[in-house]
C-alpha cells in the first residue's frame, strides 16, 4: 500500500503520453479543427460534424456557444471547450449526451447539460468489438442529469472483474463539478486504473460508485449536501484527502474490498461515517470525523483485517478501537468512539463520549460492562451490540438527539441496564439509520433489544421518547423499578409468548400514548402504577392471544382504556387485587374476544357497586361484556375492602354440592336394586359342588353363601 499512490502517478503520466505514442507509432499528423456556432468563424457550426470529419488523434477547439447536441465519439480525439461557463453542451434530454465508442478521449472546459429526462452525461459503453480506451475528462461541469459519468458492466456469460469485450486500461476524471445529479454523479462498474481527483460535489444522490473493479483513487475532492462514495467489491482502493461536510449522508462506504487505504479524509458539520463489511487489508488513519465516526458490520472472521489506530478522531477526541482484548478495566478516559471487538471481560467506566453516529459497538463480545458513562449530542445509537453475550450497563446518562440509547441485535446470554436515565433533546435533523418499524417503534427508542435470550431492566428512568422499551423476541424480561414517563410508547413487547418469565413490576408507567403493549406475550405485571395514558394503559395485541396473563395489585387510572384486549382473550388470564377506576372510556375493553371470559374478579371499579355494563349495571369502570368482574371490592384494594357478590359465588358452591349429593344417593339406590335382583335369579340348591376338597354351603337364615372347608385327618 505505500507505493499504491506512486503507481497511480506513474499510470497517469503513462496515459497522458499514449496519444503521442500511438500518432507517432501510426504515422499520423495531428489536424486542428475548429467549432463555433457563428456561422463562418470556425471550421463547423455543430460539433458531432467535426467529430465526424476527424481523424484519430486530432484536436477539436470549441468556441463560445450553447450547442444543442447528442455526441458519439468512435475514435482517439482531444475536445477542448473554451471553458465551463462559455461553452455549454445541452443535451435536451438525450441519453446519454455524450456516448464514447472506442479509443483515446479527452474532452475538458465545457459544461454538460442533461435535461429534464435525467440522463447521463458521458456514457462509455462496452462491446465486443471495441478495444482499449484511455479516457481522461477534466474541468467539466455536470448538470440536472442523472448520471453524469457512466461505465456500465459489459454484461456477458463469463463475466469477470476487467473482463469482457471493451476492457478500459483508464480513467482520470480531474478538477470537475457535478450538480443535482438524481443518481451517483459517477457510476463506474468493472474499471481499471480510475482516477477520481479534486472533483466537487453538490445536491445528488451519491458522490461516486464504483464496483468490481482494480486500482481506484479517490482523492481531494469536496462533497457538499450529497450521498457520500461507495467502493464495492473493488481491489487496491485509496480514498484519501476528501472534504464531506454540509448534510452529506452515508459518509464512506466500503463492501467486500481488499487491500484499502481511507486515510486523512475530514468530515465536518455532517451526519457521515465511515461503515466498513467483509472487507480484508483495510487500513484506516488519520480521519478526522466530526460527528459520524467508524462503523462496523462484519462477522467475527473479519475484524482480523483492520488496522484503525488513535489518529483517527471524532468531535476532536481519538477512535479507541480493541481487537481481541481480555480482562481490562479501562478508566477516566474522553474519546470520541469507542468500538471493541471480540473481546472478553471489558470493563469501561467513568468514561464520556459526544456526537458520534455509535458511540459505543460491541461486536462479538463476552462480558462487557459499563459503568458511569455519559453521552451527550447527536447519536444513531449510543450503545450498538451485535451477537454479543453478558452485557452490563450501570450508571448510564445520554442525554440528546438520538434514534436509540442501547441498541442490541442477535444478543446471547444476559443484557442488564441498571440505574441509567435516557433523556431526548431534539437539535434539529437527524439520520435514523437501519431501524425496523413496529406498531409501537416509534424513534427515538430508549432501549431497544432484538432476539435475545434475557433482559432485565432496573431502576431507569426512560421519559420523553417515542418508545422508553422495545423488545422483539426475548426469552426472560423483567422490567422493576423504572419510570416510563411521557412516551409514545412505554413498553412494547413483540413475540415474547414462549417464555413464562416476563415480570413488569413497581414501576411508573406515566402520560404516555401506550403505557404498556404486548404481542402475543404472557406476561406478569404487578405493583405498578398505571395512569394517565391517552389511549391505553396497557394494550393487549396478538391474533392467537396469551397463555398465561396475570395483572395484580396494579393502580390502573385516568387512561383513556385501563386495559385494552385488541385480538382474543387468550388462555388463562388473571386481572385481580387491581384498583381500575376513573378511565374515562373502558376499564377493561375486549375489541374482538375469544374462546373464554376474562377473569377480572376482586378488583376496585371506582364504585361499591362495581363497574358499569351498559343495560346491566351503571356504577364505576365500563366494562366489556366479555369481561367476569363479581365479585368485587368495594373500596380501594389498599384500603381493606369489603367484598361484594362473594355470597352469591357462595350459594353457587352450595347448591352445586346439593345437586351432586342427589346424583350420587340416585347412583347408590340405583346399585342396590341391581343386587337384589341378581340375588333373585339364583337357582333354589341346598349344596353346589366347589372343588374335591371345598363344599359351598347356603346359610339357612341370610341365604348367602358360606363356604366350608374340609380339613384333611391326620393318620394315626
Amino acid at each position: 500500500m505505500r507505493y499504491f499512490r506512486t503507481y497511480l502517478a506513474a499510470v497517469g503520466l503513462c496515459g497522458t503520453f499514449l496519444v503521442i505514442i500511438l500518432s507517432i507509432s501510426m504515422g499520423i499528423e495531428a489536424d486542428l479543427i475548429t467549432v463555433d456556432d457563428d456561422v463562418g468563424a470556425g471550421d463547423f457550426i455543430a460539433i458531432q460534424d467535426a467529430i465526424n470529419a476527424s481523424s484519430d488523434g486530432d484536436t477539436i477547439e470549441i468556441g463560445p456557444g450553447t450547442y444543442n447536441e447528442r455526441l458519439t465519439v468512435d475514435g482517439s480525439l482531444t475536445i477542448v471547450g473554451s471553458g465551463a461557463s462559455d461553452t455549454i453542451l445541452d443535451g435536451n434530454g438525450s441519453d446519454p449526451v455524450v456516448n464514447i465508442l472506442s479509443g483515446v478521449v479527452s474532452i475538458s472546459d465545457i459544461s454538460i447539460r442533461g435535461g429534464p429526462d435525467r440522463t447521463n452525461g458521458v456514457q462509455i459503453t462496452r462491446d465486443t468489438t471495441v478495444g482499449t480506451k484511455n479516457i481522461r475528462l477534466s474541468r467539466i461541469n455536470f448538470t440536472d442529469m442523472y448520471r453524469g459519468v457512466a461505465v456500465e458492466r459489459y454484461r456477458a456469460t463469463n463475466d469477470t472483474i476487467g473482463q469482457g469485450g471493451g476492457d478500459i486500461s483508464s480513467i482520470s476524471i480531474e478538477a470537475c463539478e457535478f450538480n443535482n445529479c438524481s443518481g451517483s454523479s459517477i457510476r463506474i462498474e468493472d474499471g481499471y486504473h480510475l482516477t477520481i481527483s479534486s472533483n466537487v460535489f453538490f445536491y445528488s444522490k451519491g458522490a461516486v460508485s464504483i464496483s468490481d473493479s482494480h486500482y481506484v483513487s479517490i482523492t481531494d475532492s469536496q462533497i457538499e449536501k450529497d450521498g457520500g462514495i461507495y467502493c464495492g467489491g473493488s481491489v487496491n482502493v485509496d480514498i484519501s484527502d476528501n472534504i464531506l461536510r454540509d448534510e452529506t449522508t452515508n459518509g464512506i462506504s466500503i463492501y467486500e474490498c481488499e487491500n484499502v487505504l481511507i486515510s486523512n479524509n475530514r468530515m465536518k458539520d455532517v451526519w457521515s461515517y465511515i461503515y466498513v463489511r467483509s472487507d480484508t487489508n483495510v487500513t484506516i488513519k488519520g480521519n478526522q470525523l466530526h460527528t459520524g465516526g467508524i462503523r462496523f458490520w462484519e462477522q467475527p472472521m473479519f475484524h482480523s483485517e483492520y488496522s484503525i489506530d488513535r489518529s483517527n478522531t471524532v468531535s476532536g477526541k481519538p477512535v479507541r478501537y480493541m481487537y481481541m482484548l481480555r480482562d481490562r478495566t479501562i478508566k477516566g478516559d474522553e474519546v470520541g468512539q469507542v468500538i471493541l471487538a471480540v473481546c472478553t471481560n471489558i470493563s469501561i467506566e467513568d468514561t464520556r463520549i459526544n456526537d458520534t453516529q455509535y458511540g459505543v459497538q460491541i461486536l462479538d463480545c463476552e462480558e462487557i460492562s459499563f459503568k458511569n458513562v455519559s453521552l451527550s449530542g447527536k447519536f444513531s445509537s449510543g450503545f450498538h451490540c451485535h451477537r454479543s453475550r453478558d452485557l452490563i450497563f450501570d450508571r448510564i446518562t445520554m442525554e440528546g438527539d438520538f434514534s436509540s440509547g442501547i441498541y442490541s441485535f442477535d444478543a446471547k446470554g444476559s443484557l442488564r441496564v441498571t440505574n441509567s436515565k435516557f433523556t431526548y433533546i431534539p437539535e434539529g435533523s437527524i439520520i435514523r439509520h437501519s431501524m425496523p418499524r413496529a406498531s409501537w417503534e416509534i424513534l427515538p427508542v430508549g432501549i431497544y433489544v432484538r432476539e435475545g435470550a434475557s433482559v432485565e431492566l432496573t431502576n431507569n428512568d426512560l421519559s420523553g421518547l417515542g418508545s422508553g422499551v422495545y423488545l422483539d423476541s426475548i426469552g426472560r424480561v423483567l422490567i422493576s423499578g423504572s419510570k416510563l414517563i411521557n412516551n409514545t410508547y412505554g413498553i412494547g413487547l413483540e413475540k415474547c409468548g414462549h417464555v413464562k418469565t416476563i415480570n413488569i413490576k413497581d414501576s411508573e408507567v406515566l402520560n404516555n400514548t401506550y403505557g404498556i403493549e404486548l404481542d402475543q406475550t404472557n406476561a406478569r405485571i404487578e405493583n405498578n402504577m398505571i395512569r394517565g395514558n391517552t389511549f391505553a394503559g396497557i394494550k393487549l395485541f396478538g391474533q392467537r392471544g396469551f397463555e398465561l396473563f396475570n395483572v395484580n395489585h396494579n393502580t390502573i387510572t385516568e387512561n383513556r382504556l385501563g386495559i385494552y384486549f385488541y385480538r382474543g382473550t387468550g388462555g388463562i388470564n388473571s386481572i385481580k387485587n387491581n384498583d381500575i377506576h376513573d378511565n374515562w372510556d373502558h376499564g377493561i375493553m375486549v375489541l374482538t374476544s375469544g374462546d373464554k371470559k376474562i377473569n377480572a374478579e376482586r378488583n376496585y371499579w371506582g364504585s361499591p357497586d362495581g363497574p358499569t355494563i351498559l343495560g346491566v349495571n351503571e356504577a364505576g369502570d365500563r366494562v366489556s361484556t366479555e369481561v367476569d368482574f363479581s365479585p368485587w371490592y368495594d373500596s380501594s384494594v389498599s384500603s381493606d375492602p369489603e367484598l361484594i357478590g362473594e355470597e352469591d359465588e357462595d350459594d353457587a358452591s352450595i347448591m352445586y354440592l346439593f345437586m351432586s349429593y342427589i346424583v350420587i344417593g340416585v347412583a347408590i339406590f340405583m346399585t342396590i336394586i341391581m343386587i337384589d335382583r341378581t340375588n333373585k335369579s339364583q337357582p333354589p340348591s341346598s349344596e353346589i359342588n366347589d372343588s374335591p376338597d371345598r363344599t359351598v354351603h347356603l346359610n339357612e337364615t341370610t341365604k348367602k353363601p358360606r363356604k366350608v372347608v374340609r380339613r384333611p385327618t391326620r393318620e394315626p
